[in-house]
């Protein structure tokens, strides 16, 4: 019999490596979200991010979590683009392309990506 998980249980997210714990809803989220929800006592906006001040993004601790929008976000990491290692580049790569060489990976993706027009969402 598998065994139920409860609501504050975590994981480390193998491909992107964020830790996700599941929620009172019963929904797995990232865990920094939902901190970062939970620290300003409401939902995150649709365009709010919540930034790894130290590029860890095992590091969920207030002190190291930082709310911005999208646009801000997206600056900063442009801005300080050459921050990663050549060894973390290397890592992050090679996890990108291992998801993408997965069996049915781009279908699952063109049906996704699909899904989301006919929802509006794009």
């Amino acid at each position: 019999m598998r065994s139920k998980c409860k609501v504050g249980d975590t994981y480390v997210d193998s491909h992107w490596g964020y830790v996700m714990e599941k929620s009172p809803s019963g929904k797995w989220v990232r865990q920094h979200r939902l901190r970062m929800e939970n620290h300003i006592g409401r939902k995150l906006n649709r365009g709010e991010v919540v930034h790894h001040i130290d590029g860890d993004r095992a590091n969920n601790e207030m002190d190291n979590l930082e709310l911005m929008s999208d646009f801000e976000h997206r600056s900063l990491h442009a801005a300080v683009k050459n921050r990663y290692t050549d060894a973390t580049k290397a890592k992050m790569r090679a996890a990108a392309y291992e998801v993408a060489d997965r069996p049915g990976e781009s279908q699952r993706r063109s049906e996704r990506a699909k899904k989301q027009h006919a929802e509006g969402r794009f």
